[in-house]
């Protein structure tokens, strides 16, 4: 009956027809394959409906939403009663000295902030649990703020029905007790996750029956793991974490905080297997202090509860002194008498001196292990003897495992490596498809493997890993005929919302929470006014003022006005199951709608044809799942087979469309970052150094992106220093740090947060593309040069503009050099500067000056009415810009500007003949107002309008096909060019002559106007072919 349960995930008889390819972007979640029908026949109705079939294998795959209620971070000052306040800096002799600020959680203190610091900091731990990964681990979705209570947040994480609680009961129904078998495979997946969190330096602390979930083929998921460390270690939630009956002995002694030792979760899961094989909880009750009394009864502390070994029950009795032997009597007497110990440790110390005794265990255990199988119908004892095996029915080894899980001391009971290392583990690992040694590529697992793998030999299985690896994007068997994919919890979650989903809204829908604010919960602590506090007859006469005893006769008039309510929060440990089938039917459609040959061709016409059905991607829910799945392709050969044949690909496939969900890793390989090489880079960089900008760091950070709740937590600005200090010892030659690359750094380090070399690799990927002659000692040349295009391409394309921010003397310098100092990351807000960024990656570096240039005149209106002083008013104004507007409006710029009028186009050391091409004195230069271009734009563009100033004898001699010989010295000059005017115009000057005729058009508001540089000279040195020459001549 429990055969299935011991294979890998799937049907095998399915194998022949579905294989899921062996390497995938994504290791795990919802799996989907699409499989031809007609692999046989050479036709080309591929988009055909009918001859797809799709599989959506969510093995019960659900999201849940989990509210909770957190704590605010309050700081009194004792001083002046204040909360949150300064003390005041005067101070007489005789005053006593005032104690500092004290920092304490309380549950509301009538803080009305959206986000604060404790906000701030769970979210960013939040985004170390998304980053964990392992397939007995339900995914960490995400934890986003309420919008409703600003101290409550909204866990999302990958969830099912089927759970160890339901299991049992179902077990129960039915009278027929989990097999031996399958309570060890439990084991086995539990401890695999909880070693992997442990590795991790995470503590569950919560674990219980209704928290191990099982998917659709019985396969072990834990949840609810991020709770105690969202909350930081329990310090800012006023409720206990954990299950009480599965709590330890250390956890229980120390108080509501409990231990954050990773082997308060061993204790769990031996108090979980007991449950299993008991069918119940022997030392259950409705009253918490007897479950708690229990428990310590059972860790060698005397109680008012003992185990009677013949009942098989718990049963009260009197207190008695705890025994300890005359060694940890000695012990005991050297910490209590030793004074160099603080009295808090003092207690740590005497605790586990007495969970030392593991009598009380021991007698516990075998009294189990000494039941009579005839016992078993009896109705003596529980009567929920029938519903589980028992220790009878395990074998010695696992009854082993749960003697060591529930040692009472934590230090001598196992950690769960030790655990899972046991020999009673080994035909586990030998069936086990995720471990190391039945993966064929990194992350990667083959889905055709069979159930049992100890027969195979190494060349049998590397045969597995050649499955589909002739294919396009790396995978999928069958030669082609089927496409699959991996969607993790994540992308569901995003498919989700873009169908409409939203968390607040579901939470009422299904009666989880109030349609508009209320008051949800008491608050622990209350401020009140201080006549309320002052009288004794004002009604709040229960609850004692909260005082600190310091002083306290001497400023008891000085005391917060702060009262602690009689209740306060309870934990509730509810959740919300969100129903995705929506989504996969969605997703079915996506895959039928767009095969890979039919998004190929859709990718095709979109490059030649706007007006197609690939436009709107944001809105075509379809579309993304498809580019999603190409990225998955794309990205897992860009990290493991080759780069340079993903990259291309990358690249095009981005510019139709960049997924947020996905944005990291895209913008990672275009920059061509590889994780092997950048985690190489990193760590060898020594960070324990002391570096020669440490100091700007810490005054530069607290500044940078305030308002971003990642950024502006404890571990943002911890790793953003860790990524500035890398660069800045990594470039020590350029002997400088230039403010402004902390926002440069902000965009990589919030989608590679908690992996800092992939974030550092990032961030030099970029400077050396877009800022390595900015990031310099001495970069005023390029600077001005900068500057310089920059207004030549405003007077290109709004001649208008420039002329009005000439007249009030708003020079560039004054307001633009931080935009290309830090690629506009100092102004613009993360979400607007990711938008941005998705451009700038894809197009040529000359880009941002057409961004600078789109983002002001998206202002013009304004600016055209202002004076010197509302125009730098105006400037700070800039990062309410229309993003996507501005990018539209750049890129139509972009491919409206001849090339090369962002283009260097002077040589070093060329022939004195080749006038043009050598530097021209930047003084010189900057008194141009307009662009200059080379023959290539000239000859590749016949559409615009060449004015020839030279003299008419010399036009007549020699000139180039269609242009127009003008005389720039006319009366009525203006009235004749008026007839060009919004044309592009390309004027052919002698040498150094021409700039006041081009400067005059710009003054009279032409747009699109240019001068050809080298003037006819290099048009007869490279185009001579195509001149018009005289006869005469």
């Amino acid at each position: 009956m429990m055969k299935s349960d011991e294979g890998v995930s799937g049907n095998s008889n399915n194998n022949n027809n579905y294989k899921f390819k062996d390497n995938t972007f994504r290791k795990y979640g919802v799996e989907v394959v699409a499989y031809d029908n007609n692999n046989n026949n050479n036709n080309n109705n591929n988009n055909n409906d009918d001859n797809n079939t799709v599989t959506v294998n969510s093995r019960g795959f659900h999201i849940s939403i989990h509210p909770f209620s957190f704590r605010n971070k309050l700081t009194i000052n004792q001083n002046n009663g204040s909360i949150g306040g300064s003390s005041s800096s005067s101070s007489t002799s005789n005053s006593v000295s005032t104690p500092k600020p004290q920092s304490f959680y309380v549950d509301d203190a009538g803080i009305a902030k959206q986000l604060n610091q404790s906000v701030f900091d769970i979210l960013s731990r939040s985004r170390y649990l998304s980053s964990l990964s392992h397939e007995n681990l339900a995914e960490f979705i995400a934890a986003e703020p309420s919008q409703k209570h600003h101290d409550q947040m909204l866990i999302v994480s990958e969830d099912y029905k089927n759970s160890l609680e339901k299991q049992i009961e179902i077990q129960a129904k039915r009278q027929t007790p989990i097999p031996s078998n399958t309570i060890g495979r439990y084991a086995y997946q539990i401890l695999k996750a909880l070693s992997y969190l442990h590795s991790q330096d995470l503590t569950h602390r919560s674990l219980s029956l209704d928290n191990i979930k099982l998917d659709d083929n019985n396969q072990i998921k834990l949840t609810n793991y991020g709770l105690y460390y969202l909350s930081d270690h329990g310090e800012n939630v006023s409720f206990p974490i954990g299950n009480l009956l599965y709590l330890s002995p250390e956890s229980i002694l120390r108080g509501a905080k409990g231990s954050s030792n990773t082997k308060a979760d061993v204790w769990a899961l031996g108090c979980i297997l007991l449950h299993i094989c008991l069918g119940y909880c022997i030392w259950q009750d409705n009253n918490p202090s007897i479950v708690t009394n229990r428990i310590l009864h059972l860790s060698g502390y005397s109680t008012t509860q003992s185990f009677n070994s013949i009942s098989k029950s718990f049963e009260q009795c009197e207190l008695k002194k705890t025994i300890i032997n005359e060694k940890q009597h000695e012990e005991y007497e050297e910490y209590d008498d030793d004074e160099d110990i603080s009295e808090e440790e003092k207690e740590k110390r005497i605790k586990d001196i007495k969970l030392n005794n593991r009598d009380n265990m021991n007698n516990f255990i075998n009294s189990l292990k000494r039941e009579e199988k005839e016992n078993s119908d009896s109705n003596s004892g529980s009567s929920n003897s029938n519903i589980g095996i028992g220790l009878n029915g395990l074998g010695k080894e696992l009854i082993e495992i749960i003697e060591q899980c529930l040692i009472p001391n934590p230090m001598d009971r196992p950690d769960s490596e030790t655990l899972l290392d046991h020999p009673y583990f080994n035909e586990y690992k030998n069936i086990d498809p995720y471990q190391l040694q039945w993966i064929i590529k990194p992350f990667t697992k083959s889905w055709d493997l069979p159930d049992s793998l100890e027969s195979l030999t190494l060349k049998e299985i590397e045969s597995y890993g050649h499955i589909g690896s002739d294919n396009n994007g790396g995978g999928g068997g069958g030669g082609g005929e089927s496409d699959s994919d991996i969607y993790s919890g994540k992308e569901i979650y995003y498919f989700w919302k873009l169908l409409g989903g939203n968390i607040e809204k579901e939470l009422v829908n299904k009666g989880f929470a109030k349609a508009s604010p209320s008051v949800h919960k008491l608050p622990l602590y209350v401020p009140v006014k201080a006549s309320l506090t002052e009288s004794t007859n004002s009604g709040l006469n229960s609850p004692q003022p909260y005082q600190h005893q310091h002083h306290q006769h001497q400023h008891q008039h000085q005391h917060p006005n702060i009262i602690k309510s009689k209740n306060s929060t309870v934990y509730n440990n509810e959740f919300c199951l969100v129903e995705l089938s929506n989504v996969f039917l969605k997703i079915k459609e996506s895959f039928k709608l767009y095969g890979s040959k039919v998004f190929e061709e859709g990718i095709e016409q979109s490059n030649n044809n706007n007006n197609n059905r690939f436009n709107n991607i944001e809105n075509n829910i379809e579309l993304q799942i498809i580019i999603i799945r190409e990225f998955h392709k794309l990205l897992y050969q860009y990290q493991y087979d080759d780069p340079t044949l993903s990259q291309p690909k990358i690249y095009r496939l981005a510019k139709l469309f960049v997924p947020p969900i996905l944005r990291g890793d895209i913008w990672s390989s275009i920059l061509g970052v590889n994780e092997r090489e950048a985690k190489q880079l990193y760590n060898s960089i020594n960070l324990d150094v002391k570096g020669p900008n440490d100091k700007q760091f810490e005054l530069d950070i607290p500044r940078c992106h305030q308002y971003h709740p990642l950024l502006s937590s404890r571990q943002g600005h911890v790793q953003l220093f860790k990524i500035l200090k890398a660069w800045s010892l990594l470039n020590l030659e350029k002997g400088c740090y230039w403010q402004g690359l902390d926002n440069v750094a902000s965009p990589f380090l919030v989608h590679h947060f908690f992996n800092e070399p992939i974030a550092f690799a990032s961030l030099k990927a970029f400077v050396d593309k877009y800022l390595s002659i900015l990031y310099v000692p001495n970069n005023h040349a390029a600077l001005s040069e900068i500057m310089l295009i920059y207004q030549q391409l405003l007077a290109y394309h709004d001649p208008e503009l420039l002329n009005h921010l000439m007249d009030i003397q708003l020079d560039p310098n004054l307001y633009s050099i931080p935009w290309f100092i830090t690629v506009f990351a100092h102004i613009l807000p993360i979400d607007k500067l990711e938008i941005l960024w998705d451009s700038i990656l894809l197009c040529p570096s000359s880009l941002p000056n057409f961004i600078a240039a789109s983002m002001i005149i998206q202002f013009r209106d304004s600016i055209l009415k202002m004076n010197f002083e509302d125009g730098i008013t105006m400037m700070s104004m800039i990062p309410s810009v229309d993003v996507h507007k501005c990018v539209s409006d750049a890129l139509s710029m972009f491919n409206k500007t001849p090339l090369s009028t962002t283009v260097t186009k002077f040589v070093s050391n060329t022939d004195q003949e080749l006038w043009w091409m050598q530097e021209v004195p930047f003084e010189k230069r900057k008194l141009e107002l307009f662009p200059r271009i080379d023959i290539h734009d000239l000859i590749n563009d016949q559409q615009k309008v060449i004015l020839d100033i030279r003299t008419p004898l010399q036009f007549q001699q020699i000139h180039y096909p269609s242009s127009i010989n003008v005389n720039p010295k006319l009366s009525k000059l203006q009235q004749q060019m008026e007839q060009y005017k919004g044309q592009q115009i390309v004027v052919i000057a002698p040498k150094d002559q021409g700039v006041d005729f081009t400067n005059q058009l710009i003054q009279w508001k032409f747009p699109f106007v240019s001068m050809l540089n080298g003037g006819m000279d290099s048009l007869e040195h490279g185009a001579h072919s195509l001149l018009i020459i005289s006869n005469k001549n």
